[in-house]
């Protein structure tokens, strides 16, 4: 028997994660994670600039406790995220690991200046399955994230 594989989203804002996942979804069938989503489906979306974080924390359990069902009957998923941090990945892989999973990260390697682009069209739109992001925000998540070096994943380069 075949393990279950989690299909992991990886890149900053902007970077195609979520277009990427959809399409995977409908070419594969597998049900598709997006803490995002599950967050503004909760709290709804006003463009707003902050979110609540201990929202997230819960949003992120509930969707950990679905994924161990899926995977205790060997279906594979696919996270329209994954952490951002080298450590914080490693223990994710980890805990998919012991449920019995085999992870696919894949990594949108995409410029810091087209990311910019992107998030401004997108805020244009006002969309509201999208996060507001400002170039000060994208700024302090570009700082704070860690591209993938040794880890094994798939990269979507720009």
């Amino acid at each position: 028997m075949n393990k279950p594989i989690v299909y992991m989203m990886l890149g900053l804002p902007g970077s195609g994660k979520t277009t990427y996942s959809k399409n995977l979804q409908k070419k594969l069938g597998l049900p598709r994670f997006s803490i995002d989503e599950e967050y503004f489906q909760l709290v709804g979306n006003k463009q707003q600039e902050h979110r609540d974080f201990e929202i997230e924390k819960i949003i992120s359990e509930q969707i950990k406790k679905k994924i161990i069902k899926l995977l205790a009957t060997s279906n594979s998923v696919i996270l329209d995220f994954c952490p951002w941090t080298k450590l914080e990945r490693k223990h994710y892989k980890q805990f998919l690991e012991e449920h019995g999973a085999k992870c696919q990260i894949i990594y949108f390697d995409v410029p810091k200046e087209e990311l910019l682009r992107r998030l401004e069209n997108r805020n244009k739109e006002a969309n509201q399955k999208h996060q507001y992001m400002t170039p000060a925000m994208l700024n302090d998540f570009y700082e704070r994230f860690e591209s993938p070096d040794n880890e094994e994943i798939e990269v979507i380069e720009f």
